[in-house]
């Protein structure tokens, strides 16, 4: 009997040592709960809904993902968000804002930047009437650079704003143009993106950075941005945060 429950207590120290059939049960089961709660959240709070379907090739919504980007809006309460990548996460935001505004009285913008043209105006006939003057889109291309001897790219085009809260969620690889002694992003090699370290030197002081599942970008992040900041990582979540603390370099 004592090595029984000596095995019980090793399994739960040890998640890894448990079967792999019932680590994949748990982790299924943790997901399938996740995904509900993130539905719930989102339904009550009036959001579900302004998420609608659009061009027969767009990739279905990750409830989890949306309804975590939704409560760190509401909860932050950012007055300038920058995303990079447009999408349903675009909707989520700038509805955020409304409430934000609505119920607390503080205002905010998104600034989104995307490369694709088709998906611009896909996200731009979606997006309801009364959330439009919270959302500002900009197009631009976007190329390879090269800094400190790491691979990296970023939007040639940015808005010229101090944002509170960025958002990371693209580009695509095959988006970036150009390379680095014939090294680019077309073929399959991890996207690291260098705007949040663009905007930290006259950021505000609650600078926040999501990064949604690129963890060579987190890396690079974690090694490059100069201020000192609590980074978080949710692998089962597949997000990554960075919470300004202080300036080192003053």
């Amino acid at each position: 009997m004592a090595s029984f429950f000596k095995k019980i207590v090793r399994c739960f120290k040890y998640p890894s040592t448990l079967p792999r059939s019932y680590r994949e049960m748990r982790d299924s089961r943790q997901k399938s709960r996740r995904i509900e709660n993130a539905r719930r959240l989102l339904d009550s709070n009036g959001v579900l809904e302004l998420l609608t379907p659009g061009d027969d090739s767009e990739i279905a919504p990750s409830l989890s993902d949306l309804a975590n980007l939704y409560q760190l809006v509401r909860d932050r309460k950012p007055r300038v968000v920058l995303e990079l990548g447009i999408g349903f996460s675009t909707i989520v935001i700038a509805e955020a804002l409304r409430q934000n505004l609505s119920k607390h009285k503080v205002p905010g913008h998104l600034f989104t930047v995307d490369a694709q043209e088709s998906w611009i105006e896909n996200t731009r006939s979606k997006i309801p009437e009364n959330l439009r003057d919270f959302i500002t889109i900009q197009s631009s291309t976007i190329s390879v650079r090269l800094m400190e001897g790491t691979l990296c790219h970023a939007y040639d085009s940015l808005p010229d704003v101090s944002p509170n809260f960025i958002y990371v969620d693209g580009p695509e690889g095959v988006e970036v143009g150009g390379d680095v002694n014939g090294l680019g992003f077309s073929q399959g090699r991890s996207v690291i993106s260098i705007e949040p370290l663009l905007y930290e030197s006259t950021a505000p002081l609650d600078y926040f950075v999501l990064v949604d599942g690129r963890w060579e970008t987190c890396r690079f992040l974690s090694l490059h941005l100069k201020g000192k900041y609590r980074h978080q990582q949710s692998v089962s979540r597949k997000f990554g945060t960075f919470e300004y603390l202080s300036r080192e370099y003053f």
